[in-house]
């Protein structure tokens, strides 16, 4: 037969059994030249490709008149632009070519992928270049690519791209390469892993690097202490040091000088310091607004500053602007969005407007999944405002309720500064309404990431075991999760674990 007419019985098939993948050998690959079978097997590492790539992993000149030759031919090739530049190989063609035995060992392939590793850093796609580097097992090219490019996926929102790149790491390797720990340890932190994000603080902290820092950081002292700044594993007065570093040390064409600026002045103010705190604010809201949320999260806590000082229309400018880059960027679900939803609220709530002020409120719920133990403050800071909030606009129940939260959260934080104080005020306050605070108020226990993931699931018509499938647990761990919920909320059922959620907001 002709290679078209092999290669156009690719289209009919479906499915990926074991006789469909015979089949495509047999009838499709067995009949095509030795150089046409060796170009497919070569390639076949590839997700996407060009002509340019091909030739760059091959060693081959032709590549890209044979790529059309395969597209023309219908469904072996799928093209992926109107231009047909670039393509990927049909599912079913994939699936017979990988369960292929390998003739040539693995050393071909890994020079395979260290060349299309090669080939995508010079093309700028970082995440590709590391996984083909992974993939050849060049392990410390992969680890300085990965220290280099890890907050560019993980401070705008691809944090599981980031997290797939670690899996492939023992934690004793991470550990021996100071700036990887760093960015393990930022990784860990925003999915949530308590655990995980303490031993890399941890193994950071002890480190030593005399290098540059790859991903841009003045030093790597500097580095340290901007996570251990935004992380504020030991209280607020810990974590002003180490921001008040990395604010030192980081200039002002630094990347990161913006988000040096934006904790150091949220911090500043929790210790009471505001006219020091306004200053560094004020600078990281002169930064260009990106994907990242690091402006807009300085807006928001320069507006929950000015509101503390009774600085209304100040507060409201702020809180109005960060709101509107928020919807602009899309950054809604980003923890850093909620001091600008809440400062936005709490100016509703001074002007009377108790409508309003819910309706802002509203907006972080969905925030709640992104609270952990690793970054224990905005969820405290956040907590207590809502309460203030709520006891503003005379809704008692709903202050209580989030005093109880941030009562919790400080508990992981240790030190609340002047936010601690005004959680005891406000706290006295609700005791002395006329209504008893709640026992979980003196005693609350917070929620583990995977509790909150099966909380949010417990309203559904799952099964426990389909809740369990769904996360990736067995049924007996998914039971346990939901039996610690059940004790945590002080609920003996599914029902009232579901009531007491939402009276707390956490669904």
């Amino acid at each position: 037969r002709s290679r078209s007419s092999n290669l156009t019985s690719v289209g009919s098939l479906r499915g990926d059994t074991a006789v469909t993948q015979r089949y495509v050998v047999d009838e499709i690959l067995s009949q095509l030249t030795d150089g046409d079978q060796i170009f497919l097997k070569e390639t076949s590492i590839l997700g996407s490709m060009t002509g340019d790539l091909c030739d760059h992993i091959t060693g081959r000149a032709d590549s890209t008149e044979t790529l059309a030759t395969y597209a023309s031919a219908n469904l072996l090739l799928i093209p992926l632009d109107e231009r047909g530049q670039w393509y990927r190989y049909h599912h079913l063609l994939l699936d017979a070519l990988r369960a292929q035995p390998q003739t040539d060992g693995d050393e071909v392939e890994q020079v395979l992928h260290s060349r299309a590793s090669d080939w995508w850093l010079a093309h700028g796609d970082a995440s590709l270049a590391i996984h083909h580097a992974i993939e050849a097992s060049e392990l410390k090219t992969a680890g300085d690519l990965i220290s280099a490019n890890w907050a560019d996926y993980v401070l705008n929102g691809r944090i599981e791209t980031a997290n797939r790149w670690l899996v492939h790491y023992p934690e004793d390797v991470i550990v021996d390469h100071p700036p990887m720990t760093v960015a393990a340890a930022w990784i860990s932190a925003l999915r949530g892993d308590t655990d995980k994000t303490l031993r890399f603080a941890e193994a950071a902290e002890r480190a030593t690097y005399a290098g540059d820092v790859p991903d841009g950081a003045h030093s790597f002292e500097s580095s340290v202490a901007l996570l251990l700044a935004a992380l504020g594993l030991h209280g607020v007065n810990d974590a002003l040091e180490h921001a008040e570093t990395a604010y030192r040390l980081e200039p002002p064409n630094s990347p990161w000088r913006p988000m040096a600026a934006a904790l150091t002045g949220t911090i500043r103010a929790a210790i009471g310091r505001t006219e020091d705190a306004r200053s560094a604010l004020v600078e990281a809201t002169r930064t260009p607004a990106g994907p990242d949320g690091v402006t807009t999260y300085a807006l928001g806590q320069l507006a929950l500053l000015e509101a503390s000082e009774g600085r209304w229309d100040a507060a409201y400018e702020n809180a109005r602007r960060g709101c509107d880059l928020i919807d602009e960027l899309g950054l809604q679900d980003l923890l850093s969005s909620g001091a600008a939803y809440t400062a936005l609220a709490a100016v509703a709530a001074h002007r009377g407007n108790a409508f309003e002020a819910r309706r802002q409120l509203h907006l972080i719920t969905s925030l709640q999944g992104t609270l952990s133990d690793a970054i224990p403050f905005d969820a405290f800071q956040l907590h207590l405002i809502t309460a203030e909030i709520y006891f503003a606009i005379g809704d008692d129940g709903a202050a209580r309720v989030h005093a109880d939260a941030s009562a919790t959260w400080l508990r992981s934080l240790g030190d609340g500064g002047i936010l601690a104080a005004r959680l005891e005020t406000l706290v006295d306050q609700l005791g002395s309404s006329g209504e008893p605070t709640p026992e979980v108020l003196k005693s609350p226990e917070p929620l583990t990431t995977r509790e909150r993931q099966i909380l949010t699931l417990l309203p559904t018509a799952l099964s426990v075991r389909e809740i369990g499938h769904e996360l990736y647990v067995s049924r007996n761990t998914a039971k346990t999760h939901v039996s610690r919920i059940y004790r945590k909320l002080g609920v003996s059922t599914r029902t009232a674990a579901i009531a007491r959620a939402r009276e707390l907001e956490l669904i």
